[in-house]
């Protein structure tokens, strides 16, 4: 893979599909890309400006919504909440809260449903955030209904909280990818055990 590219501030953000195989099935993907256009560790944001999250979501093949500012303050909103949830998945907990603050944010958005070539889907009703925050949501009710919500998680190093998919057979994942996060997680503790032999 190429070197992760920059943000419009010259912030590290990995490029959305990294690491490899930790990719979700289906829609959830889509999902997992757009908690993963912020990088909590260093602060890099795809959602700059509306032109930003516009350009995004054309190239993932959804309509652009030109949000005001207030927009967009809303879809970074139900960004950090979706990965609340997700924090919520790893630690195998229920997070009300943050349920309920999604259907806030969503507000007034609904749904449809129409025919596709591989069957029916839910998608959001009309134009703009309310929409696209209707439509994501959707997401989240779908893989709810087929279990494979549980297994989108948060990366457990409270720095990163980079989303993955956990493909482990028995869901006990909790790094977004053992080279990085896992690796340095070992090293902290090896360094915390060793300054404890040292006194």
């Amino acid at each position: 893979m190429s070197k992760h590219p920059l943000d419009a501030a010259g912030l590290m953000l990995p490029h959305p599909n990294w690491p490899a195989g930790k990719e979700a099935p289906g829609a959830l993907e889509l999902l997992r890309r757009f908690c993963n256009s912020t990088n909590p560790e260093n602060g890099a944001e795809r959602f700059r400006d509306a032109d930003q999250l516009d350009a995004w979501l054309e190239a993932e093949g959804l309509s652009a919504v030109h949000a005001d500012r207030a927009g967009l303050a809303r879809v970074i909103r139900f960004r950090r909440q979706v990965r609340e949830l997700a924090v919520a998945n790893r630690d195998a907990q229920h997070d009300a809260v943050a349920l309920h603050s999604i259907v806030v944010s969503v507000g007034g958005g609904s749904l449809q449903f129409v025919a596709r070539d591989e069957g029916l889907a839910l998608v959001g009703h009309g134009r703009g955030i309310s929409a696209l925050l209707a439509h994501l949501a959707s997401i989240i009710v779908i893989a709810q209904a087929d279990g494979t919500w549980p297994r989108l998680k948060a990366c457990t190093n409270g720095h990163c909280q980079w989303m993955f998919y956990d493909h482990s057979k028995n869901s006990n994942g909790t790094w977004c990818s053992m080279r990085a996060c896992g690796q340095r997680h070992k090293a902290r503790e090896y360094r915390a055990r060793q300054s404890v032999t040292r006194r």
